[in-house]
C-alpha cells in the first residue's frame, strides 16, 4: 500500500505506487456497489460481474490518471505499465474509453454551473452493467457519482504533497 511517510519517490515507483492504490479502490468499489447492482436486478450472470469488475478496474484507471493529470507523465506511463492487461475493453482501446469518460466529464463540467452533474456517472454505470439504457438507477448512480468525486480529491491531495524525483 502507499507509504505515507515517504514525501518523495521516482516516477517509476510512484507509478506503481499508484497501481496498488488503483486496484485497492477497484476492490472496495466492487465490494461497495456489487451486491447493490445485484440486488437491484443487475449482474445476474458471471460473465457480467466480471465486466463489472474490469470496467471497475479501468474507470479507476481513468480516474487516477485524470487526477494526476499530463503533467505527470512519466508516473502515467509507469502506471500504465502496470495496467498492461487492461489496454482493451469489449474491443474498445483504453485510450478510447479515456476518450468517452472525458467527453462526459466535459459535459458535466459544462452542466455544473445548473447543478446538473449526473452524466458522468450515468456513462459509467452504463459501462459497468453494460447496458445502453439510460439511467438505469439513479440512487446507485449518484452514489458512484460521490465516489468518483472523492477517490479525484484523495489522488489530487496525495499528489500535491509529493515530489516526483528525476
Amino acid at each position: 500500500m502507499f507509504n505515507l511517510f515517504k514525501k518523495s519517490a521516482s516516477a517509476e515507483v510512484y507509478g506503481h505506487q499508484m497501481w496498488l492504490l488503483c486496484c485497492e479502490f477497484a476492490e472496495r468499489f466492487c465490494n461497495d456497489y456489487g451486491p447493490q447492482l445485484k440486488a437491484a436486478g443487475f449482474l445476474r450472470k458471471p460473465k457480467e460481474d466480471v465486466v463489472f469488475q474490469d470496467e471497475a478496474m479501468r474507470l479507476h484507471l481513468w480516474l487516477i490518471s485524470r487526477a494526476l493529470g499530463m503533467q505527470d507523465r512519466n508516473v502515467l506511463d509507469a502506471l500504465h505499465n502496470h495496467a498492461h492487461d487492461l489496454t482493451i475493453v469489449d474491443d474498445i482501446h483504453i485510450t478510447n474509453l479515456y476518450a468517452l469518460y472525458d467527453q462526459a466529464a466535459a459535459i458535466d463540467n459544462e452542466r455544473q454551473a445548473n447543478g446538473i452533474h449526473t452524466f458522468l456517472s450515468e456513462t459509467v454505470f452504463q459501462r459497468l452493467i453494460n447496458t445502453k439504457k439510460p439511467n438505469p438507477d439513479p440512487i446507485i448512480e449518484a452514489q458512484i457519482q460521490i465516489s468518483i468525486n472523492i477517490i479525484v480529491k484523495v489522488v489530487r491531495d496525495m499528489r500535491s504533497e509529493f515530489k516526483i524525483k528525476g
